[in-house]
């Protein structure tokens, strides 16, 4: 977006008669499509070093469909983050900044209840736990108990942000 913006592309989108939303979600849903290529890179990977997967296929199609969506929730933080800086350097860094902590604090690399209190409240809160918890139950374990939590929390957060980036937007070219 901040280079749409600095090339002149972005003024050009935001005249057009579409609704605002159209061209956040639009953008996030891009980067969906890219996480789900991703994913079909990754998958192959884990299992050439054994990682065991349930063998449903809607079960693995689920999945995808909430990689495709929860990215465009953390795309749609990202065209958030670049209304309030004006540099693409910027915008990385402070993308940077805010994907760390969460996938550290998230249930990717440690379960919840070993954490530290502290980081349990945060990793109960952060979207990234959910994302990792529904993608995990889905593709690996097959315990799908947490699945509808996971799915309002990932919902939850997309609504939020796709909302404040198209409050935002209008930020971008100012």
């Amino acid at each position: 977006m901040v280079w749409e913006r600095e090339s002149g592309i972005l003024k050009k989108l935001l005249v057009t008669p579409a609704p605002r939303y159209a061209t956040v979600i639009g953008r996030s849903m891009s980067s969906g499509i890219r996480a789900i290529f991703q994913a079909f890179i990754i998958v192959p990977l884990a299992l050439l070093i054994g990682v065991k997967f349930v063998p449903n296929v809607a079960y693995f199609a689920s999945a995808l469909l909430i990689i495709f969506f929860a990215s465009g929730g953390f795309a749609a933080m990202s065209i958030l983050v670049a209304s309030f800086v004006k540099t693409r350097e910027r915008v990385m860094g402070l993308g940077q900044v805010i994907t760390f902590p969460l996938f550290f604090a998230s249930s990717a690399l440690y379960p919840i209840k070993i954490m530290p209190t502290a980081l349990q409240y945060f990793a109960r809160v952060n979207p990234m736990s959910y994302v990792v918890d529904a993608t995990r139950a889905l593709m690996i374990s097959g315990d799908l108990v947490n699945l509808p939590i996971d799915l309002l929390a990932i919902a939850l957060f997309d609504a939020i942000m796709f909302a404040l980036a198209t409050i935002n937007i209008r930020r971008i070219i100012e």
